[in-house]
């Protein structure tokens, strides 16, 4: 019986956008105005929000729309503001009301036209760079012009140990050791790269000026939200040791919390300790089509690297001083571990699952028809899209039960159990599975 743990991954795999999502939550405790201008913009909503952390808000009130707002978003220089979306809310007899199609798109040259209410028209600023720099209230049928500034940042310069700058390298922002679990990183992004002269930059967090929509809806003192007052800055190159500095936060209104911001962060990369490589096959020798080698720091736990197994051999090239600790997966199986491995160390590893599972067919049918164009995740399906005959394939899969979530068009996921067959029990090499999705109308009423 092979052992099965869920796959983590403690810092590739975030994307910068599942990170806004979830932040832009938190802040507005759901809001969902704030969930149509975030899906309308692609752009991150920094601190606008409304409604108390945790606990279930009622749901807004929505209003239609009465004469037009017309404005004009400027930097502090006065150059149009591109890209972003503005939020537009009606402050009527002390209620804040969310004015319908009120998510509008910052157009060229930094025009916003939307609708508007008869009351103040409370104007908030989604941007992955500005904050409105003056709470923004505007009147149909008035043009307004109305100025964003930009989000202090962090700025900081890598170099290697002869003092070179160090072009793209990859540089992360994650929590201290022992931070609060439930805080989040004082960075509207989780990770940048450095240019051509070793320099990286990102926006820190910061709260937007508190004007009468927020102060009706009680978010002017105290809205809790969470944030580290430090960052670790954890820099990787190829070729070179890991580096990190840790960093001192602003808070949310712009107060340095320890030392100043003011000048760039300067971290240098050490020489690489040495490659380590090595060889993973199961009992008999045999290869994994899909394998993967983690490397985790033992002293530093935000610190993993990836290698991925070709054939049977891998490479795990970066690493630090100190010792590593060693998963191979694949598939979301743990295959092997092995602990205390050092850099330059010769590694062999032995999974326990048999790797000459069967490849499998799943075929998937929709209404007597097959499923073409659908999506697959799951077990040995990486995003796979079905054929013209509703079918995916896998090499060589892991015994056991997996669940796949399908995706099709227009259509909500739907998740499926599917058993595959152990090679010892196996009557074939290739195992065809079939799933008969729901009908058309009954995954548009789910």
């Amino acid at each position: 019986m092979s052992k099965r743990r869920p796959l983590r991954l403690i810092l590739a795999g975030l994307t910068v956008s599942l990170f806004v999502g979830a932040l832009v939550m938190l802040v507005s405790g759901g809001r969902s105005a704030w969930s149509e201008a975030l899906s309308d913009s692609g752009v991150v909503a920094l601190l606008g929000g409304g409604g108390p952390v945790g606990g279930v808000s009622s749901r807004p009130v929505t209003i239609s729309g009465s004469g037009h707002v017309q404005m004009t978003v400027v930097d502090l220089d006065g150059n149009p503001l591109t890209e972003g979306t503005v939020v537009l809310s009606c402050l009527q007899g002390g209620d804040v009301l969310r004015i319908e199609e009120g998510a509008v798109r910052i157009e060229e040259e930094g025009h916003v036209v939307g609708p508007g209410c008869r009351g103040q028209v409370c104007a908030e600023l989604m941007h992955a760079s500005h904050v409105p720099a003056e709470p923004w209230v505007v009147r149909p049928g008035v043009e307004t012009t109305v100025v964003a500034r930009p989000l202090m940042r962090l700025h900081g310069q890598v170099f290697d140990d002869r003092g070179h700058p160090v072009p793209a390298a990859t540089v992360y922002f994650v929590a201290p050791p022992e931070a609060d679990p439930m805080a989040v990183p004082p960075l509207v992004t989780r990770s940048t790269t450095t240019d051509a002269d070793g320099a990286f930059s990102a926006a820190w967090i910061e709260r937007p000026p508190c004007g009468p929509c927020e102060q009706a809806r009680g978010e002017c003192e105290g809205r809790p939200l969470p944030v580290h007052d430090q960052v670790m800055v954890v820099v990787r190159a190829d070729g070179l040791a890991p580096g990190e500095v840790l960093v001192d936060a602003p808070g949310l209104d712009g107060r340095v919390v320890g030392s100043t911001l003011e000048d760039p962060i300067t971290i240098t990369l050490a020489p690489s300790e040495g490659l380590t490589s090595g060889r993973l096959t199961d009992e008999a020798g045999r290869a994994y089509p899909r394998a993967y080698v983690l490397a985790r720091s033992t002293t530093r736990p935000y610190e993993q690297h990836r290698a991925e197994v070709i054939e049977d051999v891998f490479e795990l090239d970066g690493l630090g001083e100190g010792r590593y600790d060693l998963r191979a997966l694949q598939d979301g199986v743990e295959l092997a571990v092995r602990k205390d491995v050092g850099a330059g160390d010769e590694v062999e590893l032995v999974g326990e699952p048999r790797a000459d599972g069967p490849d499998v067919v799943l075929v998937l049918h929709i209404d007597g028809g097959p499923a073409e164009g659908f999506v697959v995740d799951g077990g040995p399906f990486r995003g796979a899209e079905t054929d013209m005959q509703g079918e995916v394939r896998a090499r060589q899969a892991l015994p056991g039960p997996v669940r796949v979530r399908v995706r099709g068009p227009g259509r909500r996921p739907t998740v499926h159990e599917v058993v595959i067959d152990d090679p010892a029990e196996a009557e074939g090499e290739e195992q065809i599975v079939r799933i008969e999705l729901p009908s058309a109308r009954d995954a548009s009423r789910g």
